[in-house]
């Protein structure tokens, strides 16, 4: 699987440790580990709303055309990229 942001092809990666499926620690490790993606793309992009609920993240925008929500959430996951290479 890969995922393509303008141009730039991002593959996916093979982890090797973690926690077993449905661990109870898992969702409380992953909003431990989430907690500053929100306000970091909220900051950068203008007009999005990060959410988040137990392990899914997600972005909202609400413009009058749909190519400008298409844009804002382009740039929600560019942003999101950005915050997980650090």
């Amino acid at each position: 699987m890969e995922i393509v942001i303008k141009g730039n092809i991002f593959h996916s990666h093979h982890v090797e440790g973690g926690l077993p499926q449905g661990s109870p620690i898992s969702h409380i490790l992953f909003a431990i580990l989430t907690a500053g993606l929100a306000m970091w793309v909220e900051v950068r992009v203008e007009c999005i709303e990060g959410l988040s609920f137990i392990s899914d993240l997600g972005g909202v925008s609400t413009r009058k055309d749909v190519s400008q929500v298409v844009k804002k959430l382009e740039a929600y996951t560019a942003e999101s990229i950005q915050w997980a290479s650090w």
